[in-house]
């Protein structure tokens, strides 16, 4: 007998009939897979919660049961905006998790009328334009602080003359992690209803672009089958017959790689945009740079991506990100994972500042800033191995804006494997270095290296210890050999922050070179001269005295000059009998190593010496030094020298205190006519000798001259230091005396008032 089966065992299951839990789009691990568009992931927690198939999926949202199986095993990852959308609409995604996923909710809010909505990142979605062909992704959730870029990045578009057939084109460039991609995304979704056609098509090299023409091609009924040439000649074709379009080429490396693929005789009915970390478009689009987010739009992103309302926390960690989207992202990211809050990433960030750098999803970046930066790096090291050491030099500098033209003009100190480099080097270099998206580079000599990007190029270095004296060689080279002249502070400013950084990274390896000595007392005599420092002077020629010691055993001319300009920090700093000592030690060195003879350094050393025992109080014994010292000098230099002027100055000091003042004077107006002719203009030496001559003049009861001479060193001393100076403040005093000798109380009273608030203010140089 047979057994009639019953009707609900004769009916076959349908797999799509898959029922997906409420609670399944609030889940953790749902959350994060949307956030990283991860398909393949959500298909696997989707066939875990719903007890979805491969088949159920595929009915549900149309993608091959292949592709299905492909995503799931991770062999395949969906980039294009229409899979996410069929996803969603597969999976009856609601619309709190369509955003989390990068898509819209299903409302219509247009923005055609030209004006950048009040929202940017607001994902904008039309029964109208969903239709078309469309693969740009709107911009990751939260997108802000844009509006000025939206603007201009739409200004450009539409700046076309109707008379120019060829095809707007803008080229949106900044360094790696800026936000360039977000931006167009931004703009493209803004736009949207204004374009009947979008293509997004990766850029990086001819393959790439080659494959994303392709695609687009076939999409508009184009045969697979057909050549490259004939698909791309088969583009350029349909969009000369479309009202309006928008191609966006990602990460374009260069125009020349680029410019082939440019739609041609479409008019100026299509867009173009390109992203790329080269600024160099000018001849193929009109450029537009994206700098970092504002710090309060960097810390608003920080608080809504990590959930954390901690706004000083979110300002501060904004600012040591650099407000660099990408830094930004990943760490709210990592905050976000790890359930750690922005104040304590804060102090995790300060202490382990690269390791974290690693670490974090960002949702709108394929890699993180690390793993960006350091491809960039290996490329570079391929391409420009040179380029590459000049930029782990400057990673070495300072946050200031780094002199770069100056840098390439001393590169041969940082590479040993040429000669010398000629212009074209140079250029090759510079080029590499700009098109590498690291640098920011400024009109023609202005460059700038992101602190994150810096942190990541420092801590990536091979030989940190041979970088180190590579750019203590290429800041020596460039650094003014007489840093005591003003002429030469312009200079010395720009390069003092770079050779501080180097300098502290070699004090902290405890490295030893020549380059390093050196650099280490020009800045020593650059801080001492321009009146900036006497306490950090002192602590770099202390140093450079060390490292001289240990490069030289025994007695050698360097180890001389080390003590001479340590003992010169320590006269300023008020401990004169610490400075005789060492000034007495370099005179003995000296005249050993000279045989007794002269020689310029000896009469250095016995002027010094001289200069000290004057304000000791010694003043015999210093005028006995420097009668020596001028005499020696004398047979020297056979014309004016302002070695001989020196001398003359510091003899007439010490005979003004002898009570000699008719000689002192005599020799002060020789030093004077002698500065004046070998520097015409304003110089501290000329000051000097004005204020030297007036004291005279006022010991001898010639006030008015005496008037004269110290207004004219007090008007050059404040030409000289705009702001305060210990010279300018012995000007001061010096015409606040001839002022009192002259009966004028009122007159010295305030000069005396305005050289002791002066003073105060220059103590803490002293410190």
């Amino acid at each position: 007998m047979m057994i009639a089966r019953g009707e609900e065992t004769m009916q076959r299951h349908d797999p799509s009939e898959f029922v997906v839990p409420d609670d399944f789009w609030n889940r953790l691990e749902t959350k994060q897979a949307l956030r990283a568009r991860d398909a393949g992931a959500l298909f696997q927690l989707v066939r875990k919660y719903a007890g979805a198939s491969q088949t159920g999926l595929t009915m549900r949202t149309g993608i091959a049961k292949s592709e299905i199986s492909s995503i799931m095993a991770g062999r395949r990852r969906v980039t294009s905006l229409e899979r996410f959308e069929s996803i969603a609409d597969g999976l009856n995604m609601p619309d709190a998790s369509r955003v989390e996923l990068g898509l819209a909710p299903k409302v219509t809010n247009g923005a055609s009328n030209g004006e950048v909505p009040s929202n940017p990142g607001a994902h904008i979605r039309t029964a109208s334009v969903a239709s078309g062909v469309w693969s740009i992704l709107p911009p990751v959730r939260g997108f802000r602080g844009r509006r000025d870029e939206l603007r201009a990045l739409r200004q450009t578009l539409h700046s076309a003359n109707d008379a120019d057939e060829r095809v707007t084109a803008t080229a949106v460039h900044g360094i790696a992690g800026v936000g360039k991609t977000q931006l167009v995304r931004a703009y493209s979704q803004a736009y949207r209803a204004e374009y009947d056609l979008g293509w997004w098509i990766p850029a990086e090299t001819r393959l790439d672009i080659v494959t994303g023409i392709g695609q687009l091609a076939v999409r508009l009924g184009a045969s697979e089958k057909w050549s490259s040439t004939e698909l791309i000649n088969y583009l350029f074709e349909d969009l000369s017959a479309r009202k309006s379009w928008l191609i966006v080429f990602d990460n374009a490396p260069s125009p020349s790689v680029i410019e082939s693929f440019i739609p041609r005789g479409a008019g100026n009915h299509g867009h173009v945009i390109f992203t790329s970390r080269n600024p160099s478009w000018q001849m193929l689009a009109t450029p537009l740079g994206v700098d970092v987010l504002s710090i309060k739009s960097a810390s608003e992103l920080l608080s809504e991506w990590s959930h954390d309302n901690d706004q000083e926390s979110a300002n501060s960690l904004a600012a040591e990100l650099g407000q660099l989207p990408l830094a930004i992202e990943q760490a709210a990211a990592y905050a976000a994972e790890t359930s750690v809050s922005l104040s304590e990433y804060l102090k995790l960030f300060q202490a382990e500042r690269a390791r974290l750098l690693e670490h974090g999803s960002a949702l709108a970046y394929p890699s993180t800033v690390a793993a960006t930066v350091t491809l960039t790096l290996e490329r570079l090291s391929m391409t420009s191995p040179t380029a590459l050491r000049l930029l782990e030099v400057c990673s070495l500098c300072s946050s200031e804006i780094l002199p770069i033209k100056e840098f390439l003009s001393a590169v041969q100190n940082i590479d040993d494997t040429a000669e010398q480099f000629d212009a074209l080097d140079r250029l090759k270099i510079f080029t590499e270095l700009r098109q590498s998206g690291l640098l920011s580079i400024d009109g023609d000599n202005e460059a700038r290296l992101h602190r994150l990007t810096r942190t990541i190029v420092r801590e990536r270095i091979n030989d940190r210890h041979h970088r180190v004296t590579d750019a203590a060689a290429l800041l020596n080279e460039l650094f003014p050999q007489t840093p005591s002249e003003p002429t030469t502070w312009p200079v010395c400013a720009q390069l003092a922050s770079h050779a501080a950084s180097v300098l502290s990274h070699a004090k902290d390896a405890d490295l030893l070179s020549i380059d390093l000595a050196s650099l280490l007392t020009r800045m020593g005599r650059y801080l001492l001269c321009s009146g900036l420092s006497y306490a950090d002077s002192r602590n770099y020629h202390a140093q450079a005295l060390q490292m001289r010691q240990r490069l030289h055993d025994g007695d050698h001319p360097e180890v001389a000059r080390g003590f001479v300009h340590l003992a010169v920090a320590l006269n300023e700093l008020g401990e004169p009998a610490q400075a005789r000592s060492l000034h007495e030690q370099a005179l003995e060195m000296r005249m050993r190593w000279y045989a007794g003879k002269d020689h310029a350094d000896t009469a250095h050393s016995l002027d010094n010496l001289g200069n000290v025992l004057h304000i000791l109080g010694d003043y015999k014994s210093a005028r006995q030094r420097h009668e020596d010292g001028l005499h020696m000098r004398q047979r020297l230099y056979l014309a004016d020298h302002p070695n001989i002027a020196y001398s003359l100055s510091n003899l007439a000091g010490d005979l003004h205190k002898l009570d000699d003042v008719p000689r002192a004077r005599e020799l002060n107006e020789q030093a004077l006519a002698m500065r004046q002719r070998l520097d015409p203009g304003d110089h501290p030496d000329v000051a000097h000798s004005f204020a030297n001559l007036a004291a005279d003049l006022r010991a001898m009861g010639e006030l008015v001259e005496a008037k004269r001479l110290a207004e004219q060193a007090l008007a050059m001393h404040n030409r000289l230091y705009p702001g305060d100076h210990p010279n300018t403040v012995r000007s001061l005093q010096s015409l606040a005396q001839t002022y009192t000798a002259l009966g004028h109380e009122a007159d010295a009273t305030s000069l005396d008032r305005q050289a002791r608030e002066m003073k105060d203010r220059l103590r803490s140089r002293y410190q």
